[in-house]
């Protein structure tokens, strides 16, 4: 009777176990719910900008993926960056920081600050007016 009632059990947990195990291989295999887990775990940051050492005295918006950061291509153009012609965006629009020529950077976390070094070539060039009163 014991052992009845051990291959009981045994086979009632195996019978709980399969469907969670089918659906977990399930979500997997699904590209999208990937792509939904990826942006789920997006973190939007708002960091000061600073270029070459310099300040820009503003505040970009960029969302912190797997340590790497990613923002709007209009995001790195209202910055004053140069964005490359990208035919592939990552999930939601953005480019990665890392995938931009002549652009490297680091995330401060303590000071909420985005340091660029960055080439010429990958800053837009900045119009000078003398204003005539």
């Amino acid at each position: 009777m014991a052992k009845w009632l051990a291959y009981a059990g045994l086979f009632c947990l195996v019978l709980t176990a399969i469907p969670r195990r089918a659906l977990a291989l399930e979500e997997a295999s699904d590209p999208a719910k990937e792509r939904t887990h990826a942006e789920s775990s997006d973190e939007t940051v708002f960091l000061e900008v600073i270029v070459n050492g310099h300040s820009l005295g503003k505040i970009g918006e960029f969302t912190l993926r797997h340590g790497l950061l990613y923002a709007r291509p209009q995001e790195l153009h209202d910055l004053g960056f140069l964005v490359p012609n990208v035919r592939r965006l990552e999930s939601g629009g953005l480019i990665g920081l890392s995938a931009i020529p002549g652009f490297n950077w680091t995330f401060d976390v303590k000071n909420q600050q985005l340091h660029v070094i960055a080439v010429d070539s990958s800053l837009l060039p900045t119009n000078l007016s003398q204003n005539l009163a």
